[in-house]
Order: structure tokens, then sequence, then C-alpha cells
């Protein structure tokens, strides 16, 4: 039987080709069997650059699928090598940020002191440090919920806030055991704001705080060093969670 010759090479160049899965190519590798590259090489013996598309999940997925049917088994080990490849990056962020449990307050030791030297035009700064205590990593981040304490242990006025309204940039502080994340809370000790009485104390001495941490959720209660009023009804701007003991005096 006579073939066209025509119909002969519209059938070569038509014929559905392999997927081409990109695989980093030695020199001296042997060349597998009916495996074709592109890129052949050059009479230097160099390999030439190869015109490979970087295989995406769903591109490797549909080679470990044609390769059932079409691909010989090295082509399907290499198709199948790419597809755990290709899906192994996005997971391991994954896993990676499901390892990492927020820290609860019972996780954590807190202090809250005066930063020697900060008072000044009607001001003073505390900061707040909090340290992993567990032997599990956890993090912590944005703004802590506070509580003002009096001596009796009586819920004082507390309203902190950001110190940069609307544009708080809150970041994961990833604390392995033993490690600190710091903030810092600014407020008037001594100024009275409106509502408060004019002679004395502008509102009773805060003695101790409590901090929720976030996301974590729980409490943890420390002591005030040393006690003070928080003027205008407990108002404090607040900086967001940085790592390091004394990371928020560094910002």
């Amino acid at each position: 039987m006579t073939v066209d010759p025509s119909l002969e090479r519209e059938r070569r160049f038509t014929a559905p080709l392999p997927p081409r899965v990109l695989i980093a190519e030695d020199a001296k590798m042997p060349r597998l069997d009916g495996v074709r590259r592109r890129g052949g090489s050059s009479p230097s013996g160099r390999p030439r650059s190869c015109s490979c598309a970087v295989p995406t999940a769903r591109s490797a997925s549909r080679s470990i699928q044609s390769s059932s049917g079409r691909l010989g088994p090295m082509r399907g080990v290499a198709a199948l090598g790419a597809a755990a490849l290709a899906l192994s990056a996005g997971a391991g962020a994954a896993v990676a940020q499901r390892t990492v449990a927020p820290c609860r307050g019972s996780a954590l030791h807190a202090s809250f002191a005066v930063v020697p030297g900060s008072a000044g035009a009607g001001n003073i700064v505390y900061i707040l440090r909090v340290r992993n205590r567990t032997a599990r990593t956890c993090f912590v981040t944005g703004l802590p919920r506070l509580v003002l304490l009096g001596r009796t242990g009586t819920v004082l006025p507390t309203h902190p806030f950001p110190e940069h309204r609307g544009a708080l940039t809150a970041v994961m502080v990833v604390l392995k055991p033993g490690a600190y994340a710091s903030t810092s809370a600014r407020f008037s000790p001594d100024v009275t704001g409106t509502g408060e009485p004019a002679n004395g104390p502008c509102e009773p001495p805060a003695t101790r705080i409590r901090i929720t941490p976030q996301p974590g959720g729980g409490t943890i209660i420390t002591s005030i060093l040393p006690p003070t009023s928080v003027c205008e009804h407990g108002s404090m701007s607040l900086s967001g969670f940085v790592a390091g003991r004394n990371g928020a005096l560094r910002r």
C-alpha cells in the first residue's frame, strides 16, 4: 500500500507530545532511551539551554495522569518527582504555620516597668516584656489587651490605643523557649483629663496589670513597677509587639 508523503508528515507533526518535566541535566548524565532533549549539546560538548517550562502542581499532576497510558516507566518516575517538588513548596509553608501555636497567657512570664529617664512633658514610658517560659515555640502579635488593677484588685479605667492610629502593622513574633517580645506604653501619670479630680491623683494608683496576649488568649497578672496613676481615664499609647527584651525601645 502506498502512503501519501504529505499525510505521513502531517501525522508526525500533529501527534501529541509527551508532557515536559523540568529536570536539572548534568553533562555526564546518561541519556535515557527514548527521551528527546530539546536543547541537545553544542559542538563543545556543553549542554545548550533548554526552553522548558517550570511545572506547576496542576501541570505535574497532568503529567502523572498521562504517564499511566502513554509514557514509559522512566518518564512516569520523572513526572512523579516533579509533582512532589511542585507541591512541596506551598505545603511546607502551610505546615510551618500550623506547627507554631499562639502563646497563651499561661505560657508567658511578664513584667511591666518604667523606662529610666523617659519622663518628660507630662508623659512617661513603661515597657511590657513577655518571655516564653515553656519548652515549646509559640508566637504573639499586635497589641495585647490590658486591664489596670488597683491595690485590692479593683479594675481601674483602662483605654489603650495604637501609638499610630490607623497605621499599625502587626508582625508575627515567634518566641522560642526563653525568648522575649516587648511593647511600650506611653501615658500621663499626672496631667488630669476631662472629668478627673483637679486636686490629688487623677486616677487611683495602679499596682498590677492584667495582660491577654493575642491571639492566644489567657491572662497573666504582673506588678507595675513602680505603681502609677494613668490619667485621662487610663489612656495609654501602645506599640505593637516586637522581638527582643528591649526591642520596643529601639523603635
